[in-house]
């Protein structure tokens, strides 16, 4: 009775633990990747043209992936929520911003005034340069943009807006510069964390439902296999760790050529083990080495269909409010559709093999008749 007690009381334990401390894993956040680079300078305009074209400066990314990169250059004393009072004609250029990567491949162009501004995109590990360049006059903006910016037509529509016969053909401004790069991904909690926390939570909550089963109704506190139900059981491994290290196997290769993005391998990974799970069932249920001999059956029928169908209801959940796919990028809240689809197939198979069964006793019924 102790031993009874022990196999259930404990999985249950630290399942509860581990759900109520769940809120504290989102305490933990990721370190972020950013650097930052500060500096002033002093554009001079005198009889409408600039006294230098360009300034650059260069900076590294240490990661691959989403990146964020914030520019500022704003005019002394302004302030980013004054920026709608900046008058570019005053300043006398326009500015234009260019990220170029360490082959000279352009990576990024904007136009502005005299403003901020921030873009994400995804870059490879590498060091970049930034050069602002400078235009006071339409001409020279213009050889500029039909080569680093965009179509003949929308550079004319460019100057057209900005107006450069209007700007000041003799002005100084000091600007403050400011470039900062920063993961995309920064200050939030690492998706491995969450992952091996859930993984947890799944562990000792298939203990506590294992503990259940295994002393509800088994006369001796023990389940029987026999002896073919246990050859059957190990070729079911065998195929289950053929086909998740296959699954497995593709995706990474896909993603080592680029193929596929590195935001997609959770996704992968979920579908991986999901394939091994079904495989390794599916093949016990068939060959009749899921349930034990004197195992209630109907009983963990009756658990995984509850199971299953409080998935499928936070899957939909999930999908109207928009958490299952986010920017065309399935999410890890994808696993509870997967728990729902892998209940259904358990169903689907068990019917199965009842109906073979039902056709062979009744073909043996015949047989002997």
């Amino acid at each position: 009775m102790k031993k009874v007690k022990t196999g259930i009381i404990i999985p249950a334990i630290i399942f509860i633990i581990l759900v109520l401390c769940s809120p504290l894993i989102f305490l933990y956040k990721s370190p972020q990747d950013e650097s930052v680079q500060k500096w002033n300078s002093r554009i001079t305009v005198t009889d409408g043209k600039v006294d230098r074209d360009k300034i650059s400066k260069k900076f590294t990314v240490n990661k691959t992936g989403e990146i964020t990169l914030f520019f500022s250059f704003l005019p002394v004393g302004v302030e980013k929520d004054d920026v709608s009072n900046v008058d570019i004609n005053k300043i006398g250029c326009l500015t234009t911003v260019v990220v170029e990567n360490e082959k000279g491949e352009i990576e990024y162009t904007s136009t502005a005034g005299s403003v901020f501004l921030d873009t994400t995109m995804y870059l490879e590990a590498g060091n970049y340069t930034v050069t602002y360049y400078y235009h006071s006059d339409a001409e020279a903006f213009r050889e500029f943009a039909n080569e680093y910016l965009c179509s003949q037509r929308a550079t004319e529509e460019i100057i057209k807006e900005t107006g450069f016969e209007n700007f000041e053909k003799n002005a100084t401004t000091d600007f403050i510069y400011e470039l900062k790069v920063y993961s995309d991904k920064a200050d939030r909690t690492h998706t491995g964390v969450i992952l091996l926390w859930a993984l947890c939570i799944g562990i000792s909550f298939g203990a506590l439902i294992a503990g259940i089963f295994k002393y509800s109704d088994a006369p001796d506190g023990k389940y029987r296999y026999d002896e073919r139900q246990r050859t059957e059981q190990g070729r079911g491994y065998r195929a289950a760790f053929i086909a998740t290290a296959i699954s497995l196997i593709i995706p990474l290769m896909l993603g080592s050529t680029g193929i596929i993005g590195s935001e997609f391998m959770l996704f992968f990974i979920i579908l991986a083990l999901f394939i091994g799970v079904s495989v390794l069932i599916v093949y016990w249920i068939w060959h009749e080495c899921y349930f034990a001999i004197n195992e209630n059956s109907t009983r963990l029928m009756i658990f995984i269909g509850i199971f299953g169908v409080l998935n499928l209801v936070i899957s939909v959940i999930n999908f109207i409010g928009g958490y299952l796919i986010v920017n065309g990028v399935p999410t890890i809240r994808c696993l509870n559709l997967f728990v729902a689809l892998l209940s259904l197939e358990i169903f689907i198979a068990i019917l199965a093999r009842r109906a073979a069964n039902a056709k062979l006793e009744a073909q043996e019924g015949e047989d002997e008749e």
